[in-house]
């Protein structure tokens, strides 16, 4: 709580020696949003006389607001030895506390200041912050249910009341209480936010793009919103509306560099975005690009800074839809059909599978946009949806692929999409199973770029992931699987990589890339795409084990 009262008339240039009127000054001051000037008024009270209480809660109230929490605390501290009865003081110390996730101590100042003030509503909603940031919930939500029986109307109390039931996954609970807290405030954004999850932790979807649109709308320059949007939209099935919703995920945030932490830069990360720098400069794709190029020229840039730079340009290049269609007519359309209902497990490999005006806009799309954020240790980079893949070009090709196909495909929604991209050498992605029914997989890079032509595909083995693992598992634990396969017996499939070749396999099926060796240079690193339809519980009864 941020001091205001009313104030004794306090001189402009107040005697250095009454700390009273030092006090009144600062708090002019602090009302007045001179924030460092009460700092110093403040400085000079307690100097003046260090055993002014009020001045120690005032000086810590306006460090607390100057964003100098530790030096708040102290400030608080020293009040309260001081003057142990202030209960705005405990409170505030607790909030202190709080910011700096030291919760426990902060549970006991807030208990402190409710004790010599019962009714305070902030003093019980900041109490139930804490006890469930230790996961106390039940502890929590009757600190919380305190703090409504006081402030009724408090929108805050009823969010953070819904986060407390959301955490104990007492969703319907959560449901009404953001749902109140949005009556009480129209505008209050992550409320809206948090109803449109666990609405979608529900199953409620209609309900939850209703939410995220209105999300939307209150702040239409937001990333978050418009990807939480996109997600909703996706898993209803309105793929189209979903990817326009992901575009402008991407056009708000593909600019902004992803926060490291203290990961460092892996050198094929850097290898990478060096030929791809090259390749936009040497084309005249981006002028930003020969800009930073130049400028490396000059003056050697870490690889920190060139990646912050790099990551910087936010490029998409093409990926628009193609005329008059995306894949090749074909006349064995119903013999692959056949052959995914009579194959035990199901796996269909599609030569020629794009035009070849398709296959030119896709490679360029790929090797031109800068939306290759996700990286991978074993040496390869990744683009999802959320990160400039949604683009007209695919859902074009996936559109029509289900189309094409469409007793492969039963008219399962469009799930996922992703790319990956390699290095000439380094390892691809290990064994997993995937969560969808359906996964296409194909590969767009040049037939001369592969040095092995009867490697550097896919392998498939003949065995689905168990039913009783989860995603976790069957996705990423691959001592497990590898028993798994070992002790079934399973048997593997090898599907060569060639330029412009698809598989469609069940998605439940264990895979993973093929052993890699390619020629060194940006135009021939090896590129393959990802299309997940369905999820795993809508397989085809035809997609059982061998």
């Amino acid at each position: 709580m941020t001091p205001r009262r009313e104030h004794r008339t306090a001189a402009l240039r107040p005697d250095p020696d009454d700390a009273a009127q030092l006090d009144d000054l600062g708090t002019l001051y602090l009302n007045a949003g001179r924030t460092e000037d009460a700092i110093a008024a403040y400085g000079q009270a307690v100097a003046a006389r260090d055993d002014f209480a009020a001045a120690h809660f005032h000086l810590g109230a306006a460090l607390h607001r100057a964003g100098r929490p530790a030096e708040a605390e102290s400030c608080y501290r020293r009040a309260i030895a001081l003057a142990p009865g202030l209960a705005d003081v405990h409170h505030n110390l607790g909030v202190v506390l709080q910011q700096r996730a030291n919760h426990a101590e902060a549970e006991a100042a807030f208990r402190r200041a409710l004790r010599l003030h019962p009714r305070s509503a902030t003093a019980h909603l900041h109490l139930g912050v804490s006890l469930a940031a230790q996961n106390r919930l039940g502890a929590a939500i009757a600190a919380l249910r305190a703090a409504s029986a006081i402030e009724p109307d408090s929108a805050p109390v009823h969010f953070y009341l819904g986060m407390a039931f959301q955490q104990k996954q007492e969703r319907l609970a959560a449901v009404t209480c953001y749902r109140r807290a949005v009556e009480l405030d129209p505008s209050f954004a992550i409320a809206i936010h948090n109803l449109g999850y666990v609405l979608r932790e529900l199953g409620r979807l209609d309900e939850t793009i209703h939410w995220f649109r209105r999300a939307v709308a209150l702040h239409p320059d937001a990333p978050g919103a418009h990807r939480a949007l996109a997600v909703a939209l996706r898993d209803r099935g309105l793929t189209s509306e979903a990817f326009a919703a992901f575009r402008r995920h991407t056009e708000l945030s593909l600019a902004k560099a992803s926060k490291r932490g203290d990961h460092p830069i892996p050198p094929h990360r850097i290898k990478h975005d060096r030929e791809q720098l090259d390749y936009l400069a040497d084309n005249g794709l981006l002028a930003a690009a020969l800009a930073l190029r130049d400028e490396m020229a000059r003056a050697a840039l870490p690889p920190e800074r060139f990646h912050e730079r790099f990551a910087a340009l936010g490029h998409i290049e093409g990926g628009n839809r193609v005329e008059p269609y995306a894949i090749n007519p074909r006349d064995d359309k119903a013999a692959l059909e056949t052959r995914w209902a009579v194959s035990r497990p199901p796996i269909v490999v599609v030569d020629d599978l794009l035009s070849p005006r398709t296959l030119e806009e896709l490679r360029r799309f790929c090797r031109g946009s800068t939306m290759w954020r996700s990286e991978y240790r074993d040496g390869y980079l990744g683009t999802m949806m959320e990160s400039g893949f949604a683009q007209p070009l695919i859902l074009q090709i996936a559109e029509e692929l289900a189309a094409a196909f469409p007793k492969i495909f039963r008219r399962l929604p469009l799930l996922q999409a992703w790319a990956f991209k390699y290095d000439s050498a380094l390892r691809g992605i290990g064994v997993h199973a995937d969560f969808a029914a359906v996964n296409v997989n194909f590969w767009i890079a040049p037939d001369e770029a592969n040095l092995d032509p009867q490697r550097g595909g896919l392998v498939i083995w003949d065995q689905p992931a168990p039913p009783g693992w989860d995603f976790a598992k069957y996705n990423r634990d691959v001592g497990a699987i590898r028993e798994f396969l070992a002790r079934s017996g399973a048997k593997s499939l090898r599907v060569p990589h060639r330029a412009n070749r698809a598989v469609i396999f069940d998605s439940d099926l264990f895979h993973e890339t093929d052993d890699i060796a390619f020629k060194e240079g940006y135009l021939n690193r090896r590129i393959n795409i990802t299309l997940l339809y369905g999820r795993r519980e809508e397989r085809s009864a035809d997609a059982g084990p061998a």
